[in-house]
């Protein structure tokens, strides 16, 4: 890295990993049927594109819902009913909000997902980290095997979400969170919410840094959140009507191209199997989906707090994984992070947008190297 840009390498003390990218294996495919969701939820039945279904191999399945790729690395199996479901209270109603668990031992690490997946997004992740330490995948709200009501979607919603469940699901604040894109947002300002916090892993996270303005979080614009729906006048209603069309239209263009948006973003589109692209296909036949789709999309512009003045919030020692090859997020952004944050460190990646999936190996064995450091 430039050392002009104050960039804490590899070498710090916080991540001990090198600062080399690595390459990996060829991913494999793999396939499935049903449409998935919480209980009581009603899904279309899934029919993958032929480009996603054509002949993909089987792997052998072992113990706990695992699988192994061709190159003999352990992964998740997709199970398409989801796993675990939490109720949490938001907006004066309750929400099933989807989670998964593996380990039983070591401190607690929550891993939190980018815009448009979901818990499975980590499927390589959940087992490498499992063997070491207390490992909790959440689906935010909107997104995945978690409810998809109309709310008035911000980064306040998902702090909260992200911070209720530390201290609902977990039992502690006293926790490591790692978040990919949107993920790293809700991660930084969950851990603004959460004395105690043991550290932050960002992977190619998403947030406006050139927002200078400091604003804190402060989740009092929750207080009065409401569906949607609700007390619009009739104009208001025919240009939300009209908004929603528009987007609604490019929600149904990208949920039959899934495998093609997501070959842009992977360096390696053989990790861009029917197993990923059905994961992430099966929640879009949720029949909230278009409607929460909408209001996910205008949650940007809602969020009240900005990234600098979250970053002044926290204290925790920071992992800043960044996969190089990103076509959306530049490595300078990542850099950024580490100019504004004194406890970042920066290591890049030899992945796309989402290094976790892409490049599972570079991403498990620095993570597990910051873990121990903590």
């Amino acid at each position: 890295m430039q050392a002009n840009l104050g960039v804490r390498v590899a070498t710090s003390r916080h991540a001990g990993v090198t600062l080399r990218s690595q390459q990996r294996p060829k991913a494999p495919m793999s396939r499935g049927r049903k449409c998935p969701g919480p209980p009581g939820q009603r899904c279309s039945t899934l029919v993958v594109q032929s480009a996603v279904a054509a002949s993909y191999p089987t792997f052998p399945v072992g113990t706990a819902g695992r699988e192994l790729d061709k190159n003999g690395r352990e992964r998740l199996a997709l199970k398409e009913e989801g796993w675990q479901y939490w109720k949490w209270a938001c907006g004066g109603k309750e929400h099933n909000c989807h989670y998964i668990t593996e380990g039983e031992e070591g401190s607690p690490v929550v891993l939190v997902h980018g815009f448009g997946a979901h818990a499975y997004h980590w499927r390589y992740t959940i087992p490498a980290l499992s063997k070491k330490h207390k490992v909790y995948s959440l689906c935010l709200l909107g997104y995945g095997w978690s409810d998809k009501p109309p709310l008035e979607y911000s980064g306040e919603v998902w702090a909260k979400q992200v911070a209720d469940f530390c201290r609902e699901v977990v039992g502690t604040t006293e926790v490591t969170l790692v978040g990919n894109s949107i993920g790293g947002i809700a991660c930084m300002s969950a851990g603004a919410l959460m004395p105690g916090l043991r550290g932050l892993c960002l992977l190619n996270s998403a947030g406006n840094l050139d927002i200078e303005e400091e604003v804190p979080i402060d989740l009092a614009s929750l207080e009065k959140l409401e569906d949607t729906e609700v007390q619009i006048s009739a104009m208001d209603k025919l240009k939300k009507t009209f908004g929603r069309l528009v987007v609604q239209g490019i929600f149904l263009g990208t949920k039959y191209r899934i495998k093609y948006f997501l070959d842009k973003v992977y360096l390696n589109p053989e990790y861009v199997d029917a197993s990923l692209v059905k994961s992430i296909f099966n929640p879009a036949c949720d029949p909230m989906a278009p409607a929460a789709f909408f209001e996910l999309s205008k949650a940007g512009g809602r969020t009240q707090f900005t990234i600098r003045g979250v970053l002044k919030q926290l204290t925790a020692p920071m992992l800043v994984l960044h996969g190089n090859q990103d076509p959306w997020m530049k490595v300078e952004r990542s850099e950024k992070f580490a100019r504004l944050y004194s406890n970042a460190t920066v290591v890049p990646i030899d992945a796309g947008h989402c290094p976790q999936d892409d490049n599972p190996d570079a991403v498990n064995s620095n993570l597990l190297r910051f873990l121990e450091t903590l």
